[in-house]
């Protein structure tokens, strides 16, 4: 460029621009400017909801209504994203591909090398680098196809297209702890340089090209120093702190700073472009060989850099050699061997929330060299880490860095252990230390591949070792060698611990790396020693005291969730709300459409996803219910679910009144449902609640009750609730869809609104003193109008001939045109002018004033938000109480007893899912007791219910006279499953605190429910279906305890008999033999060889039974031969009517027939192989035939008989062996079928 160019070298109006990485940060900017300047721009990013928010915020910026704007979401990094975003982006434009296109995408993750994981290396390079290599690559093949040559007449010269790239001033000089970051900056500028190079080959071509259309291409290289951006936040969080310290007195630029000044250089037609003052100093100091912007000013530039570089240097490296790290670093060295002996204390737990609020929890204890990790939980939300601080007691507490800040909150409110730049933290500051760990040690492939290597096997179990494909199978025995087969290892880890808990493990490997970290810190490599220090033994997993343990093969097997796909073509997506799934018919789902709040439905969710052992809590929910069901209470709560429907979330809505937001993110609501609205509902309906429980009978005990006009301040939710409705205007707001305030609020706004309101007559009469002043022809058609923000203009009607006004004013009373219409065009002169200034943007004033008055309206309700959220989630509780109570009332479900006595008794139990799907249900009754000896106090790991919340009622199990294993047996399709599944469901519900199914039942504390049901297969699992059977039953061997509750639904039917019926036995006899720790146990079984032959000695605490079935031989249709009865009864049945059920679903006659034939045989005790090997009548017959024909031939004289012609011969004797073999196979085929039919 010269010197003092003044050309715009870079022209966007009309033009189509792509941006990757326009989702937020300096993409966002880029795209807000060029829409100022009239392109049609097109953002890229990954997240669509990123993307919809962006494009919203750029498309207001535009300029004319021409302007288009559109979004794609594409993984750049990938080369075909790439091609589908040019080809989706030309589809786009008209067939035409874009004319600018700015590779923006990229990230960084500040680290040392020492602690960067290779998988974060790989990805900074790959969308800082690869990505914009990918995407110039799709770009040029675009740019450089040849289009047809134009008519010498049209010929024009067209603008240039742009290729623009986002390197960083990073790239100019290396900085420690960007080592990740910097090199793929640096590689994308010197490729900047060499694209810049390469496409003058497709530059000359097109110039020397005769009549050629297609434009120039030119190439920028734009580096930007620091940008305040959501990208910058999270860098903050992981940079380390000697970065900081070499950052210090940056300057750092907003987006919109950033786009604007990195425009400026580009419309000056500079190529590599510094959008600060100290990216320019350091730019000038590393040009090299790439071209110069101003060669003068770079050359100086230049010259002074390169002094200036002999003194920054050396303070740069001595400011990282005085860090402090290196001296705590040896500190740790020196002082590790008296870490050995406070290890045994240690205590290391690792925690994560994920979307949708799951949290996983692992944790090791040093002393007894145990491992544990938690059970998924959902809906758990941050206040579960208050409860797992107390039950493990952490002395080391592991978070990820993409951990929410309310995750830190809970961990350390005041972030006193936190780094900070004052140097006033203090990591003994709390009761541990708290360490925020790279995202990835929290993988869950990483964290399964860190259990696998711990080899972890029994002592004194069968030295067993498993051959799968994709293993290397080694000479030695298990856990010998370190070569022993990694999928091996998985499979036996699925026995004692539930890997599906996605989270959990990948805390688990968090842990794992922790504790690399500290051996590696306390021994030299391969010192043997270092296997003692936190040595792991044993893995176990664990819930949370007063929580009944359950996994996802319980909740699914007993039905308690079942999503299934949404019906609705619009409910299918990836995001929250559009899951693509909705609540199928599960127990749960007969509740949550009962509660009417957003909080309501989900507590009611996590009510169902985590029982309660606290008989407290039980009982607290239970006699709710009741008082709710009570006849005469029926009005009141009638009221109370009338008004809950009114309520929403306010702790949503807080947070939406500290953003200034009227609406959720991407909801377009009317003022009727906004914010204010929702507010002042929430506080009339509030007060409603209060006078519903007045009206309320019984209630003096009702905690829910209490609690509510004990904790709820209903003098602040009316004094808010009349506040709200003095101030806003909701009829005139609905009308002019914004907020308006009510008038006698504000002296001066009344003013402005009667001066807008009669502005229309002061329009009338300065539009007749303007008309007395024109020509009379055009008196009547002359008008004075007000736009807000533009002020008083004349209207004047457009000359179709000259497209200028039929009167432009005189010299006396200049009008100074505005702008045009189809048929007007609009001016101002000196009155209207001074009409402006009169009255000014009368309605921008008006706004204005009302904003500042709900504004201060806002701050006056934000000082009653905490009443806000106690009383929202408070409600949460009464709504979910309320759902139960209504279910309760519609299924007639009952109050159970729960008792800390170890029982389950049931009267006319029902399954509260199947009996909606059959005309009747016949309810059955259970009695099963558990071991009465007193369980040992909870210790680490133990889901059972601590002994001091049992010790004030005594045991009476031991009196009562019932099984502790019950064995059903019997006819298939008689409904032994559903039988156990109902029972399990029963003593789930009651746990939850809802009324139960059954006519009465006295349920007592389970800790544990544990299934082996139903097979949850799947193409991405390793085992097949036994395997998976196998491993549920060891999970919940291992799980069990007194106070557990097993069903085993014909477990062992994946495998031969013989194997089936040991593995049955063998179960049902281990659990029988744990004497007083024997869980209680539910089984199904057609095995019944292990009884009938004495295998499974009956003992007082097994019984069997079996559903009642009638069968009426003398019937002639299947149908009618066995009546299925559905009622239970004590005793084994030894028949399956196995061949009877498969008739009657359809199996073939014919197979039913023989199945009953070798079933008869096996009843008599014949030998089934020679049964099965007798040859049916017509293989005999053709046996016969084949014979008789050899024979024949043996002792024909070919060479004498029939005048001694073979062909003749060859007739004569297969006419008379076919002949002869036809008649005995007749008489023997007829002999058969008389057998049969006398048989």
């Amino acid at each position: 460029m010269g010197l003092f160019s003044r050309k715009n070298h870079f022209q966007v109006d009309g033009r189509t621009v792509v941006i990757t990485g326009g989702s937020q940060g300096m993409g966002r900017g880029l795209g807000k400017l060029l829409a100022q300047k009239g392109a049609n721009v097109v953002i890229v990013a990954r997240n669509a909801k990123k993307l919809e928010e962006a494009l919203e915020y750029i498309s207001a910026a535009k300029v004319k209504p021409s302007q288009r704007f559109h979004y794609i979401s594409a993984d750049v990094t990938k080369p075909e994203e790439n091609d589908r975003l040019l080809a989706e982006v030309t589809a786009w434009n008209n067939g035409q591909p874009p004319d600018i296109v700015w590779a923006n995408a990229g990230m960084s993750i500040p680290r040392l090398i020492l602690d960067a994981p290779v998988e974060e290396l790989r990805q900074q390079m790959d969308i800082n680098y690869f990505a914009t290599v990918y995407l110039a690559q799709s770009v040029l093949r675009a740019w450089t196809k040849r289009t047809a040559p134009a008519e010498a007449s049209t010929k024009q010269a067209p603008l240039p297209r742009h290729f623009i790239m986002t390197s960083s001033s990073a790239a100019f000089v290396g900085v420690a702890g960007y080592g990740t970051y910097s090199p793929a900056k640096a590689a994308l500028r010197n490729f900047a340089d060499s694209l810049r190079q390469e496409v003058q080959l497709y530059n000359g071509g097109r110039f020397h090209s005769s009549g050629s259309p297609d434009p120039e291409i030119k190439v920028h290289c734009v580096c930007p120093g620091t940008i305040t951006s959501p990208g910058h936040e999270f860098e903050q969080t992981v940079k380390h702190p000697v970065t900081m310290v070499l950052e210090e007195g940056d300057p750092a630029q907003t987006e919109d700073e950033v786009a604007s000044a990195a425009v400026k250089e580009l419309e000056k037609g500079y190529y590599l472009i510094a959008t600060n003052y100290l990216a320019k100093v350091m730019r000038a100091g590393t040009l090299t060989g790439s071209p110069r912007n101003n060669w003068f000013v770079d050359t100086v530039l230049s010259w002074v850099t390169n002094l200036a570089w002999l003194f920054v240097q050396p303070d740069l490296e001595n400011k990282v050699w005085k860090y402090e790290a290196q001296s705590a670093l040896l500190d740790r060295l020196v002082d590790a061997t008296d870490a050995d002996i406070d290890a045994l204390d240690e205590i290391i737990m690792a925690v994560d929330i994920r979307e949708r609020k799951s949290v996983g929890c692992s944790y090791y204890v040093a002393r007894e060299e145990k491992l544990y990790l938690m059970e998924d939980m959902k809906l758990g939300d941050v206040e579960v880490i208050d409860t797992l601080k107390l039950h493990i007691d952490p002395t080391v507490v592991l978070v990820a860095t993409r951990a929410d800040d309310s995750v830190l909150d809970k961990l350390d409110p005041e972030r006193r252990s936190l780094s900070s730049t004052d140097d006033s933290h203090d990591q003994f500051a709390l009761p541990y230390i708290l360490e925020v760990r790279p995202t990835p040690e929290f993988n869950y492939d990483s964290g399964k591949s860190k259990l696998a290597n711990l080899k972890i096997g029994t002592d004194g179990g069968p030295n067993v070792t498993f051959t799968i494909p994709g293993d290397v199978q080694t000479s030695g025995a298990y856990g010998d060698d370190e070569d022993t087969g990694r999928l091996e290892h998985l499979l036996r880890l699925h026995g004692w611990i539930n890997l599906d808990s996605k989270i959990s493990v990948g805390c688990a490997g968090a842990v794992l790396a922790y504790v690399h970290r500290r051996r590696s810190v306390s021994f030299l490599p391969g010192d043997r020693a270092a296997a003692d220090l936190f040595r792991i033994a044993t893995i176990e997993m664990f819930t949370l005291r007063s929580t009944m343990f359950v996994n996802m093969d319980t909740l699914l097997s007993l039905q308690i969730l079942q999503s299934e796909s949404h019906p609705h073509l619009h409910n299918q997506g990836p995001t929250k709300a559009n899951s693509g799934s909705k609540e199928g018919l599960s127990v749960y789902g007969l509740f949550h459409y009962l509660a009417k709040t957003p909080q309501g439905r989900v507590l009611l969710r996590q009510y169902f996803l985590r029982p309660s052992l606290d008989l407290g809590v039980i009982n607290k929910r239970l006699d709710a219910i009741s008082i709710f069901l009570r006849p005469d209470n029926s009005a009141p709560v009638n009221q109370i679910v009338q008004s809950l429907k009114r309520i929403k979330n306010m702790r949503v809505a807080m947070v939406n009144l500290r953003k200034g937001v009227n609406a959720g993110p991407g909801k377009k609501q009317g003022i009727t449902s906004g914010l204010w609205a929702r507010t002042r509902l929430f506080a009339y309906h509030m007060l409603k609640i209060k006078d519903a429980f007045q009206e309320m009978n019984a209630v003096d005990h009702l905690h829910i009750r209490n609690f509510i006009l004990e904790t709820v301040e209903f003098r602040g939710l009316a004094q808010v609730g009349r506040k709200i409705t003095d101030i806003i205007d909701f009829e005139q707001s609905e009308y002019q869809h914004r907020t308006v305030v009510h008038m006698g609020i504000d002296e001066e706004l009344d003013n402005m609104k009667r001066t807008y309101d009669g502005i229309e007559l002061v329009l009338s009469q300065v539009a007749n003193h303007i008309a007395e002043k024109v020509p009379a022809v055009l008196g009547t058609s002359i008008n004075v109008i007000f736009f807000p923000q533009i002020g008083f203009l004349i209207t004047v009607p457009m000359d179709p001939d000259t497209g200028h006004g039929m009167y432009e004013g005189s010299q006396q009373d200049v009008w100074e045109r505005m702008f045009t219409s189809e048929e007007h065009v609009y001016y101002k002169n000196d009155n209207m002018r001074e009409m402006d200034d009169h009255f000014g943007d009368m309605h921008g004033l008006i706004c204005d004033k009302e904003i500042e008055i709900t504004h201060n309206l806002a701050q006056y309700v934000l000082e009653f938000e905490d009443v806000f959220i106690k009383a929202s989630d408070i409600c949460a509780e009464l709504d979910a109480l309320m759902a139960l109570a209504q279910g309760a009332r519609m299924h007639k479900l009952m109050k159970p007893k729960v008792v800390e006595d170890n029982v389950i008794q049931i009267k006319a139990g029902r399954h509260i899912l199947q009996e909606l799907t059959v005309p009747s249900f016949v309810a059955n009754d259970t009695l099963i007791v558990g071991p009465s000896e007193p369980d040992l106090e909870v210790g680490h790991g133990s889901s059972g219910v601590p002994t001091s919340e049992r010790s004030n009622a005594p045991t009476s199990s031991a009196a009562m006279d019932g099984p502790n294993m019950l064995i059903l047996t019997g006819p298939n399709f008689s409904g032994k499953s559903i039988y156990m599944k109902q029972v399990a469901i029963i003593v789930y519900m009651a746990h939850v605190g809802s009324f139960v199914p059954a006519e009465s039942a006295r349920i007592g504390l389970t800790d544990k429910i544990l299934t082996r049901i139903a097979t949850r297969e799947s193409v991405s699992r390793i085992q097949s279906a036994f395997m998976i059977d196998l491993q549920q039953v060891s999970l919940a061997l291992n799980l069990a305890t007194p106070r557990s509750l097993l069903v085993f639904d014909e477990f062992g039917k994946g495998t031969s008999a013989n194997d089936g019926a040991g593995l049955v036995c063998g179960v049902f006899e281990y659990l029988l033999n744990l004497g007083n720790k024997c869980p209680k146990v539910l089984g199904a079984t057609h095995f019944h060889e292990i009884f009938e032959e004495g295998y499974l000695i009956n003992q007082p605490a097994l019984q069997f039974g079996h559903m009642e079935v009638r069968v009426d031989q003398d019937r002639e249709s299947i149908d009618e031969q066995i009546t299925y009865l559905y009622n239970f009864r004590l005793g084994r049945s030894v028949s399956s009517f196995g061949s009877i059920c498969a008739a009657m679903n359809g199996i073939s006659k014919e197979v039913v027939a023989r199945a009953e034939q070798l079933i008869l045989m096996s009843v008599r005790g014949e030998d089934l192989v020679s049964a099965c090997a007798v040859m049916p009548a017509h293989e005999r017959a053709e046996l016969e035939e084949a014979e008789c024909i050899a024979r024949a031939f043996l002792a024909a004289d070919i060479g004498t008989d029939a005048d001694g012609d073979p062909r003749k011969l060859l007739d004569e004797v297969l006419a008379a062996t076919v002949s002869t073999t036809y008649d005995t196979t007749t008489a023997d085929m007829d002999t058969m079928s008389t057998s049969e039919t006398t048989s």
